[in-house]
């Protein structure tokens, strides 16, 4: 049974995923029937992911455009409403979370236009680029979007592991190292210790340390010496199998990280080679196309999307500052109350490492106006891992600015934070 959900757009007028109610439908019949009903403002997304392309008689609704979501979702919706919605914030076809609601108000809009002018006349742009094509560039390039997301994702979780197997790797590669700085010339070792590593040792370099810490460990249990029982456990019950597991758990984390890293690399530059040489500049047609087709003042030259808005003034940033709280084990953040007159909330954003990089920050919360902290360890699961913070004020337009990066590096007892 097809399952459909419909999500209001007073509140949001760009997709969110959020779910609001659910109705079925047996077919595509009974759902033509039931979008004649559909008061102004509701989306609806079809999960199983079929195409359709009619109007309605008493709304001018009709499936008249869709769209790849989340979950492969497409959408039913009234173009002049989206206009007028979306027209009332600040967005940008450049800014990657503007770029798909602008990209499908253009094929929804097209969707329109066509209906009004039927095949015969409907609006003809280079290459024979259709309707159908530019909804599949369209599908192909939130598919890109949301592949982003996942991949980054799949990259802090790489991260985490490798910080949890470097803090557990060095914090046993130091027990033995001490060990053997006691006993080892009573055990019998022919290697030379290798130097004890710190949480700022590069990864090849700790990596190199700890094989030849498994190395000589192997040695010290094969040694026969009645000066340490045998084999050799650590004070915690850190056994060598378990070290060296730990030794291929960063090894594999590390290599999970350069794979995210150059797949990330190549999905952008298939996403914005989409956007910027075959989406932007057939949507740029359209729009001069319509300029032609339509008098001044018909609705769909009043309704014709842009690449980009701007509506209101940009609020002022805040300063952030924190630390890492030794009794919660979470990071504590607080800033400055932003002044803006539309001040609508403030977004904590955040990247893995010490430095900043806007293109791969990540959202950590949305945070009501009134609210001036917040806590989190999302980033920081081992010492030695570092986050960079930064908080958004965003206007009810959708009007932002950045604050300064706060850097937090987790260590054993404390975190230096760094506002820079």
């Amino acid at each position: 049974m097809e399952r459909l959900e419909t999500v209001s757009l007073e509140n949001r007028p760009c997709f969110t995923g959020q779910q609001r109610k659910y109705q079925s439908f047996t077919n595509e019949e009974s759902l033509k029937t039931a979008a004649g009903k559909l008061r102004r403002g509701v989306w609806v997304l079809s999960r199983r992911g079929w195409v359709a392309n009619y109007m309605t008689s008493n709304c001018k609704a009709g499936i008249s455009g869709w769209r790849h979501g989340v979950s492969g979702a497409h959408i039913l919706c009234r173009q002049s409403t989206v206009a007028s919605n979306e027209s009332e914030k600040s967005m940008n076809i450049n800014i990657i979370k503007d770029s798909i609601p602008i990209i499908t108000s253009f094929d929804l809009h097209r969707g329109e236009s066509d209906n009004l002018l039927g095949s015969v006349k409907a609006i003809k742009l280079k290459n024979n680029y259709t309707l159908a094509i530019q909804v599949a560039n369209t599908a192909a390039y939130t598919g890109l979007v949301y592949q982003d997301g996942e991949i980054r994702g799949d990259l802090r979780n790489a991260t985490a592991q490798r910080d949890q197997a470097r803090e557990s790797l060095v914090t046993h590669t130091v027990q033995f190292l001490q060990i053997m700085s006691h006993y080892g010339d009573t055990l019998g070792t022919e290697r030379k210790l290798p130097k004890a590593p710190s949480l700022t040792t590069g990864q090849v370099a700790l990596s190199q340390i700890a094989t030849a810490v498994g190395s000589i460990w192997t040695q010290v249990d094969e040694s026969g010496s009645t000066e340490l029982a045998l084999p050799l456990v650590l004070g915690d019950g850190f056994s060598k199998e378990r070290y060296l597991s730990e030794l291929e758990a960063l090894n594999n984390a590390c290599t999970l990280m350069l794979e995210k890293r150059r797949a990330l690399a190549i999905l952008r530059q298939q996403r914005d080679t989409l956007l910027k040489d075959v989406i932007k500049p057939r949507l740029s047609e359209y729009r001069t196309q319509v300029k032609i087709h339509f008098p001044k003042n018909h609705w769909l030259r009043t309704t014709l999307p842009k690449f980009s808005t701007s509506s209101g003034s940009n609020p002022d940033a805040v300063v952030v500052s924190g630390a890492w709280d030794t009794n919660t084990l979470k990071a504590t953040l607080q800033w400055n109350a932003c002044a803006h007159p539309e001040l609508d909330h403030y977004e904590v954003r955040a990247c893995s490492g010490s430095v900043y990089k806007t293109a791969e920050d990540y959202n950590l919360a949305t945070l009501p106006k009134e609210q001036l902290t917040y806590q989190t360890d999302a980033g920081l699961a081992a010492m030695g891992s570092s986050i960079a913070i930064k908080v958004y004020p965003v206007t009810k337009k959708g009007r932002t600015a950045g604050s300064n990066t706060l850097k937090i590096t987790r260590t054993s007892s404390s975190a230096v934070a760094q506002a820079a």
